[in-house]
């Protein structure tokens, strides 16, 4: 395969961090790096040393081996998140997407907050119930160190 090099994935932005931990239970921890930009997991297979999963920094990893992204925005304010579930070689096997927008007055209108999952519209209680589960994956386990600047 082509040759991978972790300088290529670590920026040199003044966030940069590392992790050391097992995202696909299979006993041999992976490397997790985190930049001001990307989120990359790599793993050695066939002894060489391939990514596992690429994402933005949006991404963090959780204690369960799955990923949220978690991303605000403006107009109106919102939250747009999506969790992913991935397979043992870092493909996505199944994910959902879910999103909260605030209440905001738009031409002297008033529209109410807004909860959507997949794209469709759901009641906040839908929403909550659906979302709070797995918005309360910890990823305590996961211990974040610097990357020293060379």
């Amino acid at each position: 395969g082509d040759e991978v090099s972790i300088n290529d994935y670590v920026d040199d932005s003044t966030y940069r961090m590392y992790a050391i931990y097992d995202m696909n239970g299979d006993t041999i921890p992976e490397l997790l790096i985190k930049t001001a930009r990307n989120f990359t997991i790599f793993w050695t297979k066939n002894n060489e040393l391939c990514v596992w999963y690429e994402g933005t920094n949006y991404c963090s990893p959780l204690n369960n081996m799955a990923v949220l992204s978690e991303r605000s925005g403006d107009a109106p304010k919102h939250i747009n998140y999506r969790y992913e579930v991935l397979g043992y070689n870092g493909e996505t096997l199944i994910y959902v997407e879910f999103a909260e927008y605030s209440s905001f007055e738009y031409e002297g209108e008033q529209h109410p907050e807004l909860y959507e999952i997949n794209g469709v519209e759901v009641s906040k209680d839908v929403y909550t119930s659906l979302t709070a589960p797995l918005l309360n994956i910890k990823d305590d386990e996961i211990k974040w160190e610097p990357i020293p600047t060379v």
